[in-house]
């Protein structure tokens, strides 16, 4: 099973979701929520999520970084990071 947290600035972490069974299904929403709380960390400051992240039985598997203005274009196209 899998567990979905968010992880502040402070390093402080909130479990969003758990016993997800699939690893792909975890992935998805993952990416799904660093998508919505972009649009949250350019709105507000305080309190900024930073990462999303999957854990299985308390170990860190997959961590996705929230990026101000979204990790997808708003036409749906990936956005291009590389430097």
């Amino acid at each position: 099973m899998y567990d979905v947290k968010i992880r502040y600035e402070d390093g402080r972490r909130s479990k969003v979701r758990d016993e997800i069974e699939d690893l792909g299904e975890a992935c998805a929403y993952v990416l799904q929520l660093a998508e919505e709380l972009s649009d949250a960390a350019a709105d507000r400051d305080g309190d900024l999520a930073k990462w999303v992240e999957i854990f299985r039985d308390e170990r860190l598997e997959i961590s996705v970084s929230v990026v101000r203005g979204g990790l997808v274009a708003s036409n749906g196209a990936r956005k291009s990071r590389a430097g």
